[in-house]
């Protein structure tokens, strides 16, 4: 009886300490401050609400799967600020990117959903979007599509023309000034 005993607790202890997952959300101390988006930066441009949402739907998806890679690094934890900033810009009410953006300030790890496309397919679709942005009239294409372009050569430095054309952007001087979605309003 003792030896039933003993083996049942030693199977309770096994199975806790395999359910246990190695990095607790709990105990990771993530380097993020939640951004306050009431109204998007960009005012009215050329993209569908819809669409919008699922570019901010994806966008928030990279920036989790990069918060999880290195939850502690503070430039990786910038760069998923930033690419939340853009999404919530996007679309101000987007689940994913307002769910992130609160568990992230307030210490947890959001949970891993896989994004609909590979990095470099969505760094195709960014750069695809972001020159016929660039193509319409207004500040806000403008804006959006040089922000497309960048973020295009930043998720896959591999494809040569989103490198090109956000290298040509910069000697442009139309370099994305990125902070514009991490500042706080005042």
């Amino acid at each position: 009886m003792a030896r039933i005993c003993m083996q049942a607790l030693i199977l309770v202890l096994m199975m806790f300490s395999v359910a246990a997952d190695p990095v607790d959300d709990q105990q990771v101390q993530i380097a993020y401050k939640p951004l306050i988006v009431k109204k998007s930066l960009f005012g009215d441009f050329a993209m569908l609400a819809q669409e919008r949402d699922e570019y901010a739907t994806t966008l928030t998806r990279f920036s989790i799967e990069s918060a999880h890679a290195k939850p502690t690094d503070k430039i990786v934890m910038e760069s998923v600020r930033r690419l939340i900033g853009l999404a919530l810009n996007l679309s101000p009410r987007n689940r994913s990117a307002v769910v992130a953006n609160h568990q992230l300030g307030r210490g947890i790890l959001p949970e891993k959903k896989s994004a609909d496309y590979s990095r470099p397919v969505f760094a195709r679709l960014l750069l695809t979007r972001g020159r016929l942005l660039k193509e319409q009239k207004g500040e806000g294409n403008q804006f959006v599509g040089e922000c497309f372009v960048e973020l295009a050569a930043e998720l896959d430095p591999h494809n040569e023309d989103a490198v090109y054309e956000c290298e040509l952007q910069k000697l442009d001087e139309r370099e994305v000034d990125w902070s514009v979605f991490t500042r706080q309003p005042e």
